[in-house]
């Protein structure tokens, strides 16, 4: 059993992407422009391979470039003014920005002011670069270069693959940003909602008026922003900066409006700080972004030098009308998007109850019932005529099975940080798309099925003592049922759970583990109270031979859950000797179980071992996608296979639409499905409005859905959208009805 634990928390970081080649390469070489001497170091990137900005956006780490004398390995500090950075573009997944980032493509080039390398004239340095470097997968990267510096010359000591001209070099260098004061088109205020932890960024910048805003200068203007700000935060502590929403007035063609929410984390500062309730902070905040100014032409635009400029900042307006005038359009039209789905926002302590009463109900799920049916069998067991002893031991039971329930809440909680941390986008159920993590859960399950049939017993995985202190036998299968618990409920999203689990997913890291540490305290509730109060205990039936029958009806339960998850599997790995292997080390446990001779177990142990290894090496190529799609074609309905082309093509040709957000392991997926979009009246409602359907097959791990559900902070499966004729995306949420569907589609 405690080998079954280590493999089971293990399986959490198998990863079986590496990286061969390198994605991006590293240069230096001293410049000279407008009599100012320079150190420039590029980088490039493999095609389509992109890295980040100072401030990556909403996902993402900056590109960090760092000095050291090679001889005694001293760090050299440079200036935040000594060096210029290249500016960034703006990077989206799909044709519906779910996910903005501020990065850099093919060659970017930092320069740094030769002054500050004036005491290292002739000494050997080091350059190293460190980045994350992404395209449908993210790798991190490090490279470093030595090399000799002198005023003219970096005479390179390490062999180099990659070099630019000095004219390259000077052609970007007249690209990269310069230092600028607040440009008078540019104006810029701020507005604060302490109640909520808010701020908006509100600006406005003038367009030259000579030249009149035609279709043709608007089409460009779109075009443009597209992959750009128009103005780029700097990373400022305690301001959390979100993406830049561009706005143009009917009435005012020739002006764009800006706005950019800010999260206030002033309250994880150490000390904490509060948003000023006068309007005022207590000393300045020097504001810092890198604006892109442009210029009206005939029928074009003309993109000038990116500027950096500072707006030191020490009061702002409270409470201001933060709703967008009706008179704004968003530049370039984008997707709008209207909720008619039950998330509210909440205080964090409604959050918190909301993820202890979601954990208390998953108890009643169909994900969890396997497992809290063979709890409740042990419970029943536990009673004996000496009262003291049944008190005894049905606390034990319970409170190693919170512990269980606890602890591997708080491993998917630290899977979560790290996931997020790498900037990736971190998903309720998420594992059940790893085939190792599924095939670790097979064999689990199925062993404990065996033990429920009366094949053997389980004994204490950790020994009969630990010093001098008595373990009771059970202690190591009731921490394993908690275990098992938590990992079998979260196919599940059960009420009031999908509201907590946003909270924590797009909050701090002290609200993932909190929100997680909650949500074990509720799904493990009420074996807690019952191992407090044991005397609960008697409202169960009285222990009998009806148990015998019931222990093989919950070892069939389990059967018929590991026949579920080979459907995963099926869906997940496409080598064909991964079956052979899982197949052939299934057959031998069971064997093992069933002779009693030490000799033949002893074989069939190695047998197990061998073919187990050589089911997991096989584990080597995923599929792209499940059947999912053409199961639910064949039921008579005609779905699409969900993309952000898809809903383009649908909005041009003005289509009704319906997005499905799904996967195989799914539980609350195929109850609506059962309820809802296998109904009569649902296939009704496709007739009367002409309905496209698509399907989004989550079963797999996919980027492009991820970043979509991401951009709604929705964190799992199930999730329903309506697209309206004008593109307006309509969120369904995770639970629906004929009536809520009907509803969104009347909606204007």
């Amino acid at each position: 059993m405690k080998s079954f634990l280590l493999v089971l928390t293990l399986s959490f970081f198998i990863s079986n992407l590496f990286a061969k080649d390198k994605l991006a390469d590293i240069h230096a070489t001293i410049i000279s422009v407008n009599q100012k001497s320079y150190l420039a170091v590029g980088l490039k990137n493999q095609k389509d391979w992109h890295t980040y900005w100072i401030n990556p956006g909403e996902a993402g780490l900056a590109t960090k470039i760092e000095f050291f004398l090679t001889d005694n390995d001293t760090p050299i500090q440079i200036a935040e003014d000594k060096f210029v950075r290249p500016a960034p573009v703006k990077f989206s997944e799909g044709a519906n920005s779910e996910v903005v980032i501020y990065g850099h493509k093919n060659e970017h080039i930092f320069y740094y002011n030769l002054d500050a390398f004036k005491p290292y004239f002739n000494s050997e340095i080091l350059i190293r670069g460190t980045w994350l470097i992404c395209k449908e997968i993210c790798v991190n990267e490090q490279l470093e270069l030595k090399g000799i510096i002198t005023p003219k010359s970096f005479k390179f000591t390490t062999p180099i693959t990659f070099s630019l001209t000095n004219d390259e070099y000077n052609t970007h260098f007249k690209q990269a940003p310069s230092e600028s004061d607040l440009p008078k088109e540019l104006t810029l205020f701020l507005s604060a909602f302490p109640n909520e932890k808010k701020l908006v960024l509100h600006y406005e910048y003038s367009l030259n008026t000579e030249i009149p805003m035609n279709a043709k200068n608007r089409a460009a203007l779109i075009d443009y922003f597209k992959e750009n700000n128009l103005l780029y935060p700097y990373p400022l502590i305690p301001f959390g900066f979100k993406r830049e929403r561009l706005y143009v007035n009917a009435n005012q063609p020739h002006t764009l409006f800006g706005q950019v929410e800010i999260d206030w984390d002033g309250e994880y500062q150490d000390p904490p700080i509060a948003i000023p309730n006068n309007g005022t902070f207590v000393k300045p905040y020097n504001f810092k972004f890198l604006l892109n100014p442009i210029r009206l032409k005939d029928n074009s635009i003309e993109v000038l030098q990116p500027l950096t400029i500072e707006f030191p900042l020490q009061s702002f307006s409270l409470n201001p009308n933060n709703e967008v005038s009706k008179a704004l359009i968003e530049l370039g039209d984008s997707v709008k998007t209207a909720s008619i789905s039950d998330k509210k926002e909440y205080s964090i302590f409604m959050y918190y109850l909301l993820a202890l009463l979601g954990g208390l109900i998953l108890n009643f799920m169909p994900c969890v019932l396997p497992v809290i049916s063979i709890k409740l069998f042990e419970l029943i067991r536990s009673v004996s005529a000496d009262k003291q002893k049944t008190k005894k031991r049905i606390f034990e039971h319970n409170l190693f099975y919170s512990i269980g329930v606890l602890f591997c809440f708080q491993i998917l909680a630290l899977v979560i940080v790290l996931i997020k941390q790498q900037g990736e986008n971190a998903s309720w159920g998420f594992q059940l798309q790893n085939p190792y993590f599924v095939t670790v859960m097979i064999f689990v399950l199925f062993i404990f099925s065996l033990n429920l049939f009366g094949l053997f017993e389980f004994g204490t995985p950790f020994g009969n003592k630990i010093g001098n202190v008595k373990i009771p036998s059970h202690i190591g299968g009731d921490f394993m049922g908690g275990v098992l618990t938590t990992i079998l409920s979260t196919p599940c999203s059960a009420p009031f759970l999908g509201s907590a689990l946003t909270f924590a997913f797009f909050s701090p890291t002290i609200h993932i583990f909190g929100i997680f540490f909650t949500i074990g305290l509720g799904l493990s509730f009420p074996f807690l109270v019952t191992g407090i109060f044991p005397q609960l205990v008697s409202l169960l039936p009285r222990p009998g031979k009806w148990m015998l029958t019931i222990k093989k009806v919950m070892g069939v339960s389990l059967i018929l859950t590991v026949i579920w998850l080979f459907d995963i599997i099926y869906s997940l790995v496409a080598v064909q000797n991964f079956y052979i292997g899982l197949y052939a080390s299934l057959s031998l446990i069971l064997c093992y179980f069933l002779v009693k001779s030490k000799w033949i177990k002893m074989l069939l142990a190695l047998l197990v071992i061998g073919s187990t290894l050589f089911a997991f090496t096989k584990i080597e190529s995923f599929r792209e996608s499940s059947d999912l799609i053409d199961r639910k074609k064949a039921k008579g309905l005609a779905w699409e296979k969900w993309s952000t082309d898809k809903m383009e093509e649908y909005k041009k040709s003005q289509d009704l639409v319906f997005f499905d957000f799904t996967a195989k392991w799914c539980f609350n997926c195929k109850i609506n499905e059962k309820l809802v979009l296998e109904t009569d009246d649902f296939k009704k409602l496709i007739k009367e409005h002409n309905l496209k359907l698509l399907l989004a097959d989550w079963t797999n791990h996919d980027d492009k859905i991820s970043n979509f559900l991401n951009s709604f902070k929705i964190v799992g499966v199930p999730a329903y959208f309506i697209q309206k004729k004008d593109g307006t995306l309509i969120s369904l949420g995770e639970t629906i009805t004929i009536n809520k569907i009907s509803e969104a589609l009347k909606t204007k």
